[in-house]
């Protein structure tokens, strides 16, 4: 008789996590894609793969990769230079 009981026990942990995936929403998480423009004319722009950035001309922009946090910021004319921000 208890392997009877065991059978219903692990039909209702099926049907109770089946429930719990369905009344659970969907999250959609969007790349993040974006740039700036610099007063010599270039432009910084973010890498594909950014999770979470902003870009702010005549600035630079800042975005995440993996859980690293990276800045690119307008320079003096003729520099481009990527910052690992810690």
């Amino acid at each position: 008789m208890k392997r009877i009981y065991s059978l219903y026990a692990a039909a209702l942990a099926v049907a109770l996590a089946g429930a719990v995936l369905l009344l659970t929403a969907p999250r959609t998480v969007y790349a993040c894609t974006g740039s700036a423009q610099c007063q010599y004319g270039e432009s910084v722009r973010i890498p594909s793969g950014a999770t979470s950035c902003s870009c702010d001309d005549n600035v630079g922009c800042s975005w995440t990769i993996n859980g690293v946090n990276y800045s690119q910021k307008c320079a003096s004319k003729g520099t481009d230079e990527f910052f690992l921000v810690e």
